[in-house]
């Protein structure tokens, strides 16, 4: 008996994975062969079954992602918003905008630091702050943009599978926790 399986947005308590389904029957109705079908609750295909683990590999990243969101104090769309403005301000400064953005990409993937590009851009102490939040904003970024690049490979291993029962096996929140763990949010 499966105690709990989630599969997509569908919860599953204490549902029998196989059930019997009567093959034949005697002159007074009652069944005396049984066929051991899947259980109909649940998708019938393995297809199925891994478009519902996707969703819940969805659902648990993103889930995940405004998690660790909302432990620094950030909000995704608020980001957005923000990297925009700061767009805006080195624009008004009169930066090239493309080669702020080729700094900061790069203070963020670690190729060089923030004095580094600093340097780079001349940029005055007194507009220094704005950079290093566009740093800041570009590192959560990347970070997202990994953790989607972890679900897909988890989804590829999901696609992997051939047999209907060993899916059922897979773990989600284990898989899920395990491979975002080993990328930290470095902020």
């Amino acid at each position: 008996m499966i105690e709990v399986i989630k599969l997509g947005n569908l919860v599953y308590e204490n549902a029998e994975l196989k059930i019997l389904q009567p093959t034949a029957f005697n002159e007074s109705g009652e069944p005396t062969e049984f066929e051991e079908i899947l259980n109909p609750i649940f998708p019938q295909d393995i297809d199925s079954l891994k478009v519902a683990f996707k969703d819940t590999l969805d659902w648990f990243t993103t889930r995940y992602i405004n998690q660790k969101l909302q432990e620094i104090q950030e909000d995704l769309q608020d980001l957005v918003s923000e990297s925009n403005y700061l767009e805006g301000v080195f624009l008004s400064l009169g930066y090239d905008i493309n080669q702020v953005k080729a700094e900061v990409t790069k203070v963020a993937m670690g190729v060089e630091d923030i004095a580094t590009a600093q340097a780079n851009l001349s940029l005055p102490d007194e507009h220094l702050p704005y950079l290093e939040r566009s740093v800041e904003i570009a590192k959560i970024f990347k970070w997202k943009e990994d953790v989607w690049k972890a679900e897909e490979q988890l989804e590829a291993k999901v696609d992997g599978y051939t047999d209907y029962e060993s899916l059922l096996d897979f773990d989600v929140k284990t898989e899920c926790e395990t491979a975002y763990s080993e990328i930290p949010l470095e902020v």
